[in-house]
């Protein structure tokens, strides 16, 4: 459920890229995007810095799928909701990336 208000959340802001399984059925609970005018390690720190939000970023060990999706070299941004995470985490993610998503202007 969290995955599904994270993936539909992010999708309905206008420069986020989402990446993830084109079949909800084999989503598994991880989720990769990207901003348009920045790149992952800069969401990660505004992320970090700015509202407390913990991400991974870059190829995630995995250059070969990145090619595969066009996100090679930079990569994207990997959050994974987890069992101690509620939807209001989830609103807090989707509002934070909104406000990056907003400077880009």
């Amino acid at each position: 459920m969290l995955m599904e208000i994270l993936k539909e959340g992010l999708l309905m802001i206008p420069t986020v890229v989402v990446h993830s399984a084109k079949h909800e059925s084999i989503q598994i609970p991880v989720l990769s995007f990207n901003i348009s005018g920045y790149t992952p390690g800069e969401i990660g720190a505004i992320l970090d810095q700015a509202f407390d939000i913990k991400v991974r970023t870059g190829l995630h060990c995995s250059p070969e799928a990145h090619k595969s999706l066009g996100t090679f070299p930079q990569g994207t941004v990997r959050i994974s909701p987890g069992c101690f995470n509620t939807s209001d985490d989830i609103d807090l993610i989707i509002q934070a990336v909104r406000k990056i998503a907003r400077q880009t202007g």
